[in-house]
């Protein structure tokens, strides 16, 4: 018997599907057919890879619930979305190893997820160039906010692509797939109005032809990286 293989996605309501009337429809899914492969999705809406923001006390950050998932043949992360929007902690910290600070959770998640996932590939989405709602005039709660294109410093100083460019080092340091689709996404969803429209439902998060996007992206990584067939 040839046993079919698990994708493992970690992430927040874009990995979730948030705004679709239907999961089918979003790219972890859409992936998982394509390739003939089971999934196992572990997106939860509003999350961050760190423990600060909506993710500082509850449990939900990617460094706290990472361990809890289950068995994969391929794991794909896809995050930093609200490191970006919703932080209310500084992006790092010289004299902390604490995880409230995104670039020691991105170090002690590759560590972690190495260890549980030994000799499997481990993929990092890096998020694409987007508008959105967030902390933007700080308040820990999130009830000072707007909205703000991500080349825009949020409340603790920082554009999203600082938060790209850290965790992409990071994540490569320790050996991992980066899918960069800050630089790669193909569409400029922060800055052209026609992009937004076509590819999200807010200008965050992905419609369905959004996701197909990302679906297709991400098949081709694996395939030019080795790590799946070319079953279509």
């Amino acid at each position: 018997m040839i046993s079919v293989k698990t994708a493992v996605f970690l992430g927040d309501s874009i990995t979730m599907g948030y705004g679709l009337s239907d999961f089918a429809d979003r790219f972890s899914t859409v992936f998982c057919k394509q390739i003939g492969w089971n999934e196992d999705n572990y997106g939860i809406t509003g999350t961050l890879m760190a423990r600060a923001g909506t993710s500082s006390s509850d449990g939900s950050s990617y460094i706290d619930r990472y361990a809890a998932m289950g068995y994969g043949d391929l794991i794909v992360v896809f995050g930093a979305t609200n490191d970006y929007f919703w932080a209310d902690k500084p992006i790092s910290c010289e004299d902390s190893e604490d995880d409230y600070y995104f670039e020691n959770a991105v170090h002690h998640l590759c560590i972690g997820l190495k260890e549980k996932y030994p000799g499997k590939p481990i993929i990092f989405l890096m998020p694409y160039q987007m508008r959105g709602i967030g902390n933007y005039f700080g308040g820990a709660d999130g009830r000072a906010h707007n909205g703000h294109n991500t080349d825009q410093k949020n409340y603790v100083g920082c554009t999203l692509a600082d938060y790209v460019n850290m965790q992409k080092s990071i994540c490569l340091s320790y050996g991992m797939y980066v899918l960069d689709l800050y630089r790669d996404f193909g569409a400029d969803v922060a800055h052209i109005d026609e992009d937004e429209i076509r590819y999200t439902i807010d200008g965050c998060h992905p419609n369905a032809a959004g996701h197909r996007r990302i679906a297709a992206l991400l098949r081709d990584f694996c395939i030019e990286n080795g790590l799946i067939g070319d079953k279509t």
